[in-house]
C-alpha cells in the first residue's frame, strides 16, 4: 500500500481572494490488497466520484473528481481525477488512454494527464524548439544575441536577454541543443569517426611542426557534442558550456544552410 499526500484549494479560485490550501492523504492499494479490504472497485473509467477505480496496471485508488466535457469535435469526454493523475475517456467510443499508476510514480508527476515530467513536455513544444533552432543557428555563426533569443521565445518578455540566459542553463534545453547539433552534424557527415580522424590528423600536423590549433579546436567541439570526452578537459581552454561551433565550419570549409535562415515550427493542436 502506498500513501500520497496531495494539496488542494480549500475554496474555488476567486479574484482578490487569498488562496487557502489543505493537505489530504490518499491510499493506493494493489489489486490484491483492495480485494482483501473488500473495496467497491471498478475499472478507472467506470468509477463514480468517491468510488474506487482500478488503473490499467492494477492499482486501486479513490476517484476524487469526475467531470464531463464536450470537445471541439462535439464528442463527449469524461475527465477522471485520481490522487496520482488524471485521465480522459470517451464513453460513446469506448476509448481512453492508458492510465498507469507506476508511470506517474516513476516520473514524479501526480497531477497531469501525461506521466511525462514537465521538462519532457516542454521539449515537445514549438516555442522551445524554435528557441533552440535560433540558438544553434547563432552558435554556428559564432555570435549569440540573447535579446533576439528571448524575443523568439516570448516577444512580450520585458527582459528577453535574462529569459534567454535562464533557459540556456536548463538541462532539458542543453539536451535539446545537443540533439539539434547532432542532427546537423549527421546531415554533414560528421560522426565519432570524424572526431578521431581530426585528432589523428592534428597529431600528424603537430609532429611536422605546423599549426594544428584550428583542427584541434574543431575536434574538441565535435567531441563535446558527441559526448566522446569529458567537457572539463577540453584543450586550449575551450568553453564547454558555450562552444563556438564556427570552428567546425572553418575546418570543413563548408557554409551554413543555403538560405541562411531558421525555419520555425508552429504549435499543432489535436
Amino acid at each position: 500500500m502506498d500513501r500520497l499526500i496531495r494539496t488542494h484549494l480549500r475554496e474555488p479560485l476567486k479574484k482578490g481572494v487569498k488562496r487557502v490550501y489543505y493537505k489530504k492523504e490518499y491510499l493506493i492499494y494493489t489489486l490484491q490488497e483492495a480485494a482483501d479490504a473488500k473495496l467497491d472497485m471498478v475499472p478507472w473509467h467506470q468509477a463514480r466520484m468517491g468510488q474506487w477505480g482500478i488503473s490499467d496496471d492494477d492499482y486501486v485508488s479513490l476517484c476524487i473528481k469526475k467531470r464531463e466535457y464536450i470537445d471541439k469535435r462535439g464528442r463527449r469526454q469524461l475527465n477522471f481525477v485520481y490522487p496520482f493523475g488524471q485521465a480522459f475517456y470517451r464513453p460513446d467510443e469506448e476509448w481512453g488512454g492508458k492510465f498507469i499508476y507506476m508511470d506517474h510514480v516513476n516520473s514524479g508527476d501526480f497531477s497531469n494527464v501525461t506521466a511525462k515530467p514537465h521538462w519532457e513536455q516542454k521539449k515537445g513544444k514549438s516555442q522551445y524548439k524554435n528557441f533552440v533552432k535560433v540558438y544553434v543557428h547563432q552558435l554556428m555563426n559564432g555570435c549569440i544575441d540573447y535579446d533576439e533569443l528571448g524575443q523568439v521565445f516570448d516577444k512580450n518578455d520585458g527582459l528577453p536577454h535574462v529569459k534567454a540566459k535562464a533557459l540556456l542553463k536548463k538541462d532539458y534545453i542543453k539536451e535539446m541543443i545537443d540533439e539539434h547539433l547532432k542532427e546537423i552534424m549527421k546531415k554533414r557527415g560528421i560522426s565519432e569517426d570524424t572526431y578521431f580522424d581530426w585528432v589523428s590528423q592534428a597529431a600528424e600536423i603537430a609532429i611536422n611542426k605546423r599549426d594544428a590549433g584550428n583542427l584541434l579546436r574543431a575536434a574538441a567541439e565535435v567531441g563535446d557534442v558527441l559526448h566522446i570526452k569529458d567537457k572539463n578537459n577540453t584543450p586550449d581552454g575551450i568553453d564547454g558550456e558555450l562552444t563556438q561551433l564556427s570552428h567546425v565550419d572553418k575546418a570543413l570549409e563548408i557554409e551554413l544552410d543555403g538560405d541562411n535562415y531558421v525555419e520555425f515550427e508552429e504549435e499543432t493542436k489535436p
